[in-house]
């Protein structure tokens, strides 16, 4: 069966299905929605389940479609606790003689909504819809810090693939003219977190600070609380202060859609040492563990002695993988109540 019979087969079946574009292990998931000679729409699914956006993709672009495999099995069961449907915005049947990239376009053009674009030299932009016809869409694109600087026109024939919506494009599309409280949920100093390898900073509010330690309430880049983090002091590069007006004008509005409220469960803990806290904190909760020798374990506490945490560890799709023990004084970072780990403590309840 070809790609395109096979679009139409999952399509009429309203099959969950992995997207691969490359040769690639890389791949997205989402429902098919509707297509044409050329391109298919599809509404895509995160890795929690959660809406993530449509793509219209060239059909000759799609290597391979599964539709059958433990990841689905598993998102499936996300899907189904965060209730999402199918929701057909375009309204595009299988049959149809409607050109599905002229249908995005003018359904995207509705809207001030960013969009990434990609051609078929497999480079990408993100921006917003200028105008279009029937042969070109003009986009004004993004440069530094988000700002629309210049145009670029793209001929039909040399489109890849349209992102709308998604988190790869920075969810811009849901601030622009976005009415949100002016009075901002938390009134804390946004503090970022410069680590000293792979070149990775954190966002979000210090909850405690000790001699060797932060407890810190981390805050993704689309204003979601994503966890509590324990880090050492001496993995950190620097810890300051936010003073750019533009990246906390952006994240105060992220962080009012998303409705994220501050709160920081350690106030009334009797220990002032960090670690003890949020291990204290993290029983019966999916956590994970970095060591100073660069492993990292995901799983649940059986046990917290004084030198020695002993954890029951979990596979990439939540089975039972094995018991290790993992000597305090050799722990780096613990992430308890992250957006992944969140998904864990559901998937295993249903599974145990």
């Amino acid at each position: 069966m070809n790609i395109k019979d096979q679009i139409v087969l999952y399509s009429k079946n309203k099959n969950l299905v992995e997207i691969y574009t490359s040769e690639e292990d890389k791949f997205s998931v989402g429902y098919i929605l509707g297509l044409d000679n050329d391109y298919v729409i599809f509404q895509l699914v995160s890795v929690h389940g959660l809406f993530d956006g449509y793509r219209i993709q060239l059909i000759s672009s799609i290597k391979t479609l599964i539709d059958s495999s433990k990841y689905l099995d598993r998102l499936k069961l996300l899907i189904k606790k965060n209730q999402l449907n199918i929701n057909d915005i375009f309204n595009i049947s299988i049959n149809s003689n409607k050109k599905c990239l002229m249908k995005f376009l003018e359904q995207v053009n509705k809207h001030p909504v960013t969009i990434s674009i990609k051609d078929d030299k497999e480079s990408s932009w993100d921006g917003v819809i200028d105008y279009f016809d029937n042969n070109k869409v003009v986009i004004d694109l993004y440069g530094d810090e988000y700002i629309l600087d210049y145009k670029d026109v793209f001929e039909y024939d040399e489109i890849e693939s349209i992102d709308l919506l998604s988190e790869d494009n920075n969810l811009d599309e849901f601030l622009i003219n976005l009415d949100y409280k002016e009075d901002i949920i938390n009134k804390n100093d946004l503090y970022c977190i410069d680590m000293k390898e792979d070149d990775l900073i954190f966002d979000g509010y210090i909850l405690s600070k000790d001699d060797k330690s932060i407890l810190f309430f981390d805050i993704n880049e689309y204003g979601i609380f994503n966890g509590f983090r324990y880090e050492l002091l001496d993995s950190i590069d620097d810890i300051y202060i936010t003073t750019d007006k533009n990246y906390l004008f952006r994240m105060n509005k992220l962080i009012a859609k998303n409705q994220t409220k501050y709160y920081n469960p350690f106030l009334n803990k009797n220990s002032d040492n960090n670690l003890l806290n949020i291990l204290d904190y993290s029983k019966d909760k999916c956590i994970l563990v970095f060591d100073n020798n660069g492993n990292i374990f995901e799983g649940y506490i059986i046990k917290l002695t004084k030198n020695v945490l002993y954890l029951k560890t979990m596979d990439e799709y939540n089975y039972y993988e094995k018991d290790v023990e993992i000597s305090i004084n050799n722990i780096s970072t613990i992430v308890v109540d992250s957006l992944y780990t969140k998904d864990d403590d559901y998937l295993y309840k249903l599974m145990n």
